[in-house]
């Protein structure tokens, strides 16, 4: 029985380790979506052992096309709330970076951008909470809605973050 439990582990840990996670456990994080596509899936495992999380994310196209793109810088301390909303009118999530403090057990987080010609926001809204702490993440972003924005919570005692996601969608702005 001891054998087969140490199996399935192994088998476990071989299929995470050999999907597309977009960092190691305590490593650096930059994930970009191609040209002309946004984040539309996240998915994240929490690892107790190393007080982290490894990320997938998968991109979807946008009806649009890009005015201009970049990055916000560091938009997080450790340990603290995390609010971000992209700026500068109709921005959509197309990459995420972060790297992880072993210290503080937490990331900081940067989001990059891209705003759409001529486009306006619609029928924005946040998640629920979609991990509890130490639990997996997924959160896929609903037809015909962008992700625009991040809010987190952090606890010491997991040394985790819980999530939720701003979605929008997306109209011409003389439309509204």
């Amino acid at each position: 029985m001891k054998t087969f439990i140490a199996i399935s582990f192994l088998l476990i840990i071989g299929k995470v380790s050999s999907s597309n996670w977009a960092n190691e456990l305590d490593g650096f994080l930059k994930f970009e979506c191609p040209e002309a596509e946004s984040i539309s899936f996240i998915e994240s495992l929490h690892d107790n052992d190393s007080e982290d999380r490894i990320w997938r994310f998968e991109c979807g196209p946008v009806n649009g096309t890009f005015n201009s793109c970049s990055w916000s810088g560091e938009v997080n301390n450790l340990d603290e709330p995390l609010l971000f909303e992209c700026q500068n009118g109709a921005g959509v999530i197309t990459g995420m970076e972060s790297d992880h403090d072993n210290d503080q057990e937490d990331r900081r987080w940067n989001f990059k951008c891209c705003t759409l010609e001529k486009m306006c926001y619609s029928e924005c809204g946040f998640s629920s909470y979609v991990n509890d702490f130490d639990d997996p993440l997924e959160f896929r972003v609903d037809t015909g809605y962008y992700l625009t924005g991040a809010e987190s919570i952090h606890d010491n005692k997991p040394e985790d973050r819980r999530w939720k996601y701003q979605t929008c969608q997306l109209a011409p702005c003389g439309q509204l």
